[in-house]
Parts: C-alpha cells; sequence; structure tokens
C-alpha cells in the first residue's frame, strides 16, 4: 500500500493534464492510448470501491441471518434478547472495520518488511471470514 492509494488519487486529479492532446508532441495514437488507459484506470478503481463494499455488504447479510439463526430459532429468551439489542452485528462491524484499518494505518506507518506479519494476522482473520461465508451460503443454499 505505502503511498499506493495517494499516487493513484494523484494521478485521477490529474487526469486532464496527463491527456491533454494540444500541449504535447506525442502522435495521435499514442494521446488516444493514454486517454483509453485513464478511462481504464478510473474505472478499475472505482469498481475496486464497489468489490470492497459490496463484499462487505454479502458478509454482514450472511452473518445477520446466522446470528439471527443461532440466537432466535433455538428458542433461549436471553440469546433471543442479546440478537434482538443489536449487539452481535455491532461486535462483528467493529471487528471488520478494525481490520481493515489496521491494514491502512499499518500500510502507510511502516515499511513493508516490518508490516508483515501484521498484515498476516489480518489476512487469516478475513480469509477465515470470507472461506465461512462462502461454506456457510452454500449450506443455505442447498
Amino acid at each position: 500500500m505505502n503511498g499506493a492509494l495517494f499516487g493513484t488519487a494523484s494521478v485521477i486529479s490529474h487526469t486532464a493534464s496527463m491527456i491533454s492532446c494540444g500541449r504535447n508532441d506525442h502522435p495521435w495514437y499514442r494521446q488516444t492510448l493514454m486517454i483509453f488507459f485513464m478511462i481504464y484506470l478510473i474505472t478499475l478503481y472505482l469498481l475496486q470501491f464497489f468489490t470492497v463494499g459490496a463484499m462487505f455488504s454479502a458478509i454482514l447479510i450472511f452473518y445477520e441471518q446466522f446470528f439471527e439463526l443461532m440466537f432466535v430459532e433455538h428458542g433461549n429468551q436471553w440469546l433471543e434478547d442479546f440478537y434482538k439489542s443489536g449487539l452481535p452485528t455491532e461486535i462483528f462491524f467493529a471487528l471488520y472495520l478494525f481490520g481493515l484499518l489496521l491494514c491502512v494505518f499499518i500500510g502507510i506507518a511502516l515499511p513493508v518488511d516490518r508490516s508483515m506479519p501484521y498484515y498476516g494476522s489480518v489476512q487469516i482473520f478475513f480469509s477465515i471470514l470470507i472461506l465461512s461465508t462462502i461454506v456457510g451460503i452454500c449450506y443455505f443454499l442447498a
């Protein structure tokens, strides 16, 4: 990460000056390819942003259904009250957000060689989360 997000934001914000056709001596085909590349780059980063949001929404919806099945349908009043208070979803949301923010802050603050153990622990957390979501969705669909 280490500045890639900010570098990309800078490139996207300077798109108009990068593809200005009248102020450089590049041939027309190179300028056309630069326009296509900038459209591709902007589209790629927008879709990556939406992919992270869509994955979070899918995981949150699955775990909301899982918590409801686990806490409400077993008939224990204390577990049902615990679920209806919204605390399991808030805890899950806080852990997910903590993992994302940990990746961002570690990526900004530390060099890559010192940040690898932190990335490994967050990678294990998200891997377990995503794999359990895939298995759970397959179980619910079957």
